[in-house]
């Protein structure tokens, strides 16, 4: 349980080579003699405010008696608050400067105040009302502006996309920024959001310069806005002030300046009026000596991040669950031939990717590497080159990931951020086993190349999977 008065709070002490946290002890009528019974005559207690009162009324949007509650249209409702619930409104707020994220009391107050700032045409009182959630992130977390500002800023920079966006006079640039950037996209936004709740605005220069480089593609990299990063820094610096932190601040003035583009993670603009910044200008700016910042300069190395691994035959056996699969119908748009192949990354050699392509093998690993971040080689077909289309390459693929279902794993990629099933914990020998099995096998065109379907000989083999399966491996060998 959450003590229900402030903890010691944390203070950042700066110096131009250090970074350090220093714990400041509470006031005398706070902490812990919040706990103690009123017994000591002639002492009334005095309960430390967590936030200022018109702080508080500004991040839950009540500033201005607007209601807020998301309409059909998915915008907030501008219709007033009922001039009978403002007395009230108020008087609730004062209560709750004294609460923290953890404080038991929170829900239900939100949910008395959701149920006064409600308008006319939105007085039911709503469960889910979807402000309760932004509310929430206005509450001091563990008795700190910390969260909050975590989440504003999170909010402003957006999240990482794989594609450029950038606008162009035929509409947003479709091309892919590749993993390495998706990923220092990430790094460079949580270093961001840690100088800004450690009261470090004026160092975050260099790092917006850095995101701007890192959401692009090399066609758009080189003409990014400059004043974008002065319209960053200067909302970041808003958030941190609503937060009542004691924000370092530039000597020189920021300019207001408002993009185009309000997805500011994803669609950028390259066509604003202003000024641009270079490559080397980016590499001029000074970086933070205690920044704790590392961008990556090559492939990612790191161990693949393994979802929670399930049981996806369960309760079929293994000879039922790839008779399934055998017997279904090919639809038109999955009689293609084409490749399939075996990858392997060299930062993580137990796992070989199983996959198939309508297109040239290298292309495909080529695509892969620059998506994930990752070095991979090819391990069937050898040489790439080599290797003749198989018909129906998408069951073959199907057929090979239905016999490896125990060992398939699910890989969450900060690369290309997709998760990919396609990944398996075997030998190299099991691949080239599984593969060539089921490429032979649908080389005797077992399926009607008209209607698709599984022909009657092949069906009756099926039958007796115990059998078919040991005539394939025989054939196969």
């Amino acid at each position: 349980m959450s003590p229900a008065g402030p903890s010691p709070s944390i203070v950042p002490c700066c110096t131009p080579a250090s970074f350090t946290l220093v714990h400041r002890p509470p006031p005398s009528n706070a902490g812990s003699d919040l706990h103690k019974s009123n017994c000591q005559e002639h002492q009334p207690q005095t309960y430390q405010p967590l936030v200022k009162m018109c702080t508080l009324r500004t991040r839950l949007g009540l500033r201005n008696w607007k209601c807020g509650r998301c309409t059909r249209a998915e915008t907030a409702c501008a219709n007033s608050i009922p001039r009978k619930n403002r007395d009230q409104i108020e008087s609730l707020i004062k209560s709750m400067i004294f609460l923290c994220q953890e404080s038991p009391e929170l829900i239900s107050k939100m949910e008395e105040l959701s149920a006064l700032a409600n308008c006319h045409t939105h007085r039911r009182k709503d469960p889910e009302d979807a402000r309760k959630t932004k509310w929430m992130a206005a509450f001091p977390a563990q008795n700190s502006d910390v969260r909050y500002v975590e989440v504003q800023v999170m909010e402003l920079l957006g999240s990482a996309s794989t594609l450029c966006g950038a606008k162009a006079e035929s509409g947003s640039c479709p091309n892919k920024i590749g993993g390495r950037k998706v990923q220092n996209f990430q790094r460079i936004t949580d270093e961001i959001v840690r100088l800004s709740t450690y009261h470090r605005v004026s160092d975050i220069d260099y790092h917006l310069g850095m995101l701007r480089r890192n959401m692009y593609c090399s066609d758009h990299e080189l003409t990014m806005h400059l004043q974008k990063g002065d319209y960053w820094k200067s909302k970041i610096l808003g958030i941190c002030t609503t937060a009542d932190f004691g924000v370092g601040l530039p000597t020189q003035s920021v300019v207001p300046y408002e993009p185009e583009c309000k997805s500011l993670g994803s669609e950028s603009t390259e066509h604003c009026d202003g000024l641009y910044l270079t490559g080397q200008q980016i590499s001029s700016l000074r970086i933070p000596e205690d920044s704790a910042l590392v961008l990556l300069e090559g492939f990612d190395t790191t161990p693949f991040l393994i979802l929670p691994r399930r049981n996806r035959r369960s309760p079929k056996t293994l000879n039922d669950y790839i008779h399934e699969r055998i017997c279904r119908s090919l639809s038109t748009r999955h009689r293609k031939p084409g490749y399939i192949y075996a990858f392997q990354a060299k930062s993580n050699p137990e796992y070989i990717k199983i996959g198939y392509t309508t297109g040239s093998v290298i292309e495909r690993l080529r695509s892969l590497i620059f998506d994930c971040n990752r070095e991979m080689t090819v391990l069937f077909p050898t040489p790439p080159e080599s290797v003749k289309s198989v018909p129906n390459a998408w069951r073959v693929e199907e057929l090979c990931h239905a016999e490896l279902v125990d060992y398939q794993v699910q890989v969450d990629c900060t690369g290309c951020l997709s998760e990919h099933r396609e990944w398996f914990q075997i030998s190299a020998a099991d691949a080239f086993a599984a593969i060539k099995k089921w490429s032979a096998w649908m080389r005797t065109t077992p399926y009607d190349p008209v209607l698709g379907n599984l022909k009657e000989k092949e069906k009756r083999k099926a039958s007796e999977m115990d059998h078919f399966m040991s005539e394939l491996a025989k054939s196969e060998g």
